[in-house]
């Protein structure tokens, strides 16, 4: 199935695999497998995307996504300054990064460009222009673009975000782990597992790893 045909709907889609409980764990894993091979994005958006990751080299940035006017959970919201502190000590010295987001305000950034260069759509859209697509895959192959980076941050409460680290754990990114723009690392490992959302009836964008763990 093309998810592009149901972008609509595709907030709900990508979570109601998370509302079915099984008997048995070899049907869980059917279930799960029929998700990842069967209801996906379609290839063009995997050819298009792979040229624009290679300018930044596959696993060899970090990418985020900043999710700043439409989302209607306000209070998820900080500036530059406070995104770069929180994930800073996750970050190698002068790492690339891939910035997608909804902040119409170019200079928002500037904190975290005077520390890493910042890769946006802008900068690697020229290097797909031989692929043809249509306009209503742009927000999938940033979401494509975000997968490809070695560590992804994603906004809180956003499940644009959600379905980055389920493509991670497809994809076998190196770093799949969960993390968001929106919390403070220390980058220590053994305290920062302890930072991870936890999963309420109010947070139910939060991604479930078995999805791609149990097919291992």
């Amino acid at each position: 199935m093309d998810l592009t045909e149901i972008r609509g709907f595709i907030d709900t889609w990508v979570k109601l695999q998370m509302l079915f409980y099984f008997q048995k764990k070899q049907r869980e894993i059917e279930f799960k497998r029929f998700w990842k091979m069967h209801i996906h994005y379609p290839k063009v958006v995997f050819e298009a995307a792979a040229k624009m990751i290679a300018k930044m080299g596959l696993f060899s940035y970090t990418a985020i996504h900043i999710r700043r006017n439409d989302l209607q959970y306000k209070e998820v919201f900080q500036n530059a300054q406070s995104t770069l502190r929180n994930i800073e000590p996750l970050l190698y010295p002068g790492e690339p990064l891939y910035l997608a987001t909804d902040e119409t305000n170019d200079a928002f950034f500037d904190a975290i460009r005077q520390k890493h260069k910042v890769y946006q759509w802008k900068d690697v859209v020229n290097e797909a222009k031989d692929i043809k697509y249509s306009d209503k895959v742009i927000n999938i192959l940033e979401q494509t673009i975000c997968a490809g980076g070695r560590r992804f941050f994603g906004t809180q409460k956003s499940t644009f975000t959600s379905y980055i680290f389920r493509l991670r754990g497809y994809i076998g990114a190196p770093d799949t782990n969960e993390y968001w723009h929106n919390i403070r690392y220390t980058g220590m490992p053994s305290v920062d597992k302890f930072a991870k959302p936890k999963v309420t009836g109010h947070n139910y964008m939060m991604e479930d790893p078995g999805m791609w763990e149990d097919l291992k």
